[in-house]
């Protein structure tokens, strides 16, 4: 009982302590991946399954923060995105959704988390109530996209991850206004963006509720509640050689904040299985 009792107690002194480091430095996100990548830039970060049998997707903590300066220097280059704006990600779990909204973070974006279930009235509201600026999306989700694209606001800006055009057939206004980002992402800067863009108390991303009972609704999360999220595997047990098994979507925190969350801030490793959208 005792030894039980001193594990809860150094684990839950590790994450003061940890809450306390990140509040001094006024640590964000991309800060605290940045620090990781630093110390082990050649280890397995993810292990990205997708459900078909096919060949897994590693990524290293060094490969997973420079996509995130490409994603950060990209978007400011050509879309001029920059301190307070929105992107909404409508994407499913893939091998570049971390670093695309930890890159976005540090330009002082804030990413919305998009359910990828979510249609028609529900997205219409979903991507209006947090004022998205931009709007990204993949093959998977197009359909969800192309169905509302009429209803969103003209100045909205939309870009397609994969490399396949928009089928401007079903999708006529869709493909007029879709942007391939993919290939100037790659192409983009592995460089660091200039000064510190935001802080412990700015919003890191928006999630949602599941709107069973109404029309979802807009949580921000601020990077000091994320980075405390990232402690959740520590308090049980994880190690940092240990691997972490998750069937969740990305879009929700228990899989985003505790099980990514950890591997940012602790170094552990993460597999996802990449569920299917529909």
């Amino acid at each position: 009982m005792k030894a039980r009792y001193d594990r809860f107690l150094y684990r839950i002194t590790n994450l003061v302590v940890n809450a306390v480091y990140y509040k001094l430095f006024g640590s964000t996100v991309g800060e605290v991946l940045a620090s990781t990548a630093r110390r082990q830039p050649d280890k397995t970060m993810f292990v990205y399954l997708d459900g078909s049998g096919g060949a897994a997707q590693k990524r290293t903590f060094g490969q997973v923060d420079k996509y995130a300066n490409r994603a950060a220097n990209y978007f400011e280059e050509t879309a001029g995105a920059s301190k307070g704006d929105v992107m909404a990600l409508c994407l499913e779990n893939r091998a570049d959704y971390t670093g695309l909204w930890i890159g976005l973070s540090r330009l002082g974006c804030v990413s919305a988390l998009i359910n990828t279930h979510i249609r028609d009235r529900s997205l219409v509201h979903t991507l209006s109530v947090v004022k998205a600026r931009f709007v990204v999306f993949s093959n998977d989700t197009e359909p969800n996209v192309g169905e509302v694209v009429g209803d969103l606001d003209a100045d909205v800006r939309f870009y397609k991850l994969d490399p396949e055009p928009v089928d401007e057939a079903r999708y006529p206004e869709l493909s007029a206004r879709t942007t391939l980002a993919s290939e100037g992402i790659a192409s983009a800067s592995a460089s660091p963006v200039e000064g510190k863009r935001a802080g412990l108390d700015d919003t890191a991303v928006y999630i949602f509720t599941s709107g069973t009972t109404g029309l979802p609704k807009a949580v921000p999360l601020k990077h000091s509640r994320y980075l405390l999220m990232t402690g959740g595997l520590d308090m049980c047990g994880v190690r940092r050689d240990d691997v972490v098994y998750t069937c969740l979507p990305l879009y929700h925190t228990a899989a985003n904040g505790i099980v990514v969350g950890g591997s940012i801030a602790r170094g552990k490793r993460t597999e996802k299985y990449v569920c299917a959208t529909g």
